[in-house]
């Protein structure tokens, strides 16, 4: 198993327009493979956002029927130009609601009775907006601000307060960013990719670059796509979307497992988009192409799945991201425009 880069580089950290200070060069430790290093640390000021508080956008939101006994409450875009149009995003927040960010760049926070409670809109959305959140230690939302090549971190309130990052191919630097995830020592995991790059990049709490592993190519331990990452424990998941697959690495880079391949059947996948795990450590897939949140075990064997082809209740068009907050799953039905939270145990037991 070829072993992951470890380099000592830094990213940039600061709000968008304001002007850069240069630290001291740094070495690095080691050589990244095939690529160059950024070797120098960026320092930017962060003045108060400007644009918060933000009035919450106009809803027109409608809830519908449960389905099965599965859904515990679902709502959907009744109105063009309303919020929520095709979601890309979402992350539990630790009062049992969630984050959701849609493409337009509207910055949701939600209730656990998907109530919106405050509102943000990402700086220059450009060609879709963000597409990957998680929720730190701190209780800060993390952003992958995608077309932007940074990540962008709100308070719970969603006053944007730090951004991350500067384009580049080099390790240390950042192309389409679409997934973040922070473990519990606080380091955050980055999938970005774009031209001949796939890769996953850990960085400390203060913007150095620890490691990068992953590479583009569809050999076991290579990316297509990369478009979604999360973590558990030792664990970090990696929804692989080109390759049709989920794979799960060690926090040190290291491929433990390979799950899935192109398929509609069991244990098969096409394109996951969407990849969370819950307390129990089962890992639930968003698949875009087989429109449906497929649940495996800790072995990578399937457990449920949820959704087929629709616009009817129990149905999904495109579900581009999960989250899991205790029993609740938390799913986004970006093609229908509609938010579903599902019961995880009722889900199961229906199998």
């Amino acid at each position: 198993m070829r072993r992951p880069a470890r380099l000592g580089t830094a990213l940039a950290f600061g709000l968008c327009g304001c002007p850069a200070v240069e630290a001291p060069p740094r070495t690095t430790s080691a050589r990244a493979v095939g690529a160059a290093s950024v070797t120098s640390v960026a320092q930017v000021a962060c003045p108060p956002d400007a644009t918060w508080p933000r009035a919450l956008p106009p809803a027109a939101w409608a809830p519908l029927p449960p389905a099965e006994g599965v859904v515990a409450w679902s709502y959907e875009r009744r109105e063009p130009g309303a919020a929520l149009t095709y979601p890309r995003a979402i992350a539990a927040a630790p009062d049992g609601g969630a984050y959701v960010v849609d493409r337009t760049g509207w910055l949701l926070r939600l209730d656990a009775d998907g109530r919106p409670r405050a509102a943000a809109r990402a700086p220059d959305p450009g060609q879709g907006g963000p597409t990957g959140l998680c929720v730190d230690a701190r209780g800060r939302l993390l952003v992958a601000d995608t077309h932007n090549s940074r990540v962008l971190v709100y308070d719970p309130d969603l006053r944007l307060v730090e951004a991350m990052g500067e384009p580049g191919h080099e390790d240390g630097r950042l192309l389409l960013v679409t997934g973040v995830a922070e473990d519990a020592d606080g380091r955050r995991y980055v999938t970005d990719h774009g031209d001949h790059v796939a890769r996953v990049q850990v960085f400390s709490p203060a913007g150095e670059l620890l490691l990068r592993f992953g590479r583009r190519g569809a050999a076991p331990g290579e990316l297509i796509r990369p478009r979604a990452v999360a973590v558990h424990g030792e664990w970090v998941a990696v929804a692989d979307a080109g390759n049709h697959r989920v794979q799960v690495f060690g926090r040190d880079g290291v491929l433990a497992q390979v799950i899935g391949g192109l398929g509609a059947g069991p244990g098969e996948l096409n394109q996951p988009y969407g990849v969370a795990f819950d307390a129990a450590g089962r890992l639930w897939v968003a698949e875009l192409g087989n429109h449906r949140v497929q649940v495996f075990d800790a072995a990578g064997e399937p457990l449920a799945t949820w959704g087929e082809p629709g616009r009817r209740p129990g149905q999904l068009d495109q579900p581009w991201g999960v989250a899991t907050a205790g029993d609740r799953i938390y799913l986004l039905d970006a093609r229908n425009d509609r938010l579903h939270a599902l019961r995880a145990e009722v889900l199961l037991a229906s199998r």
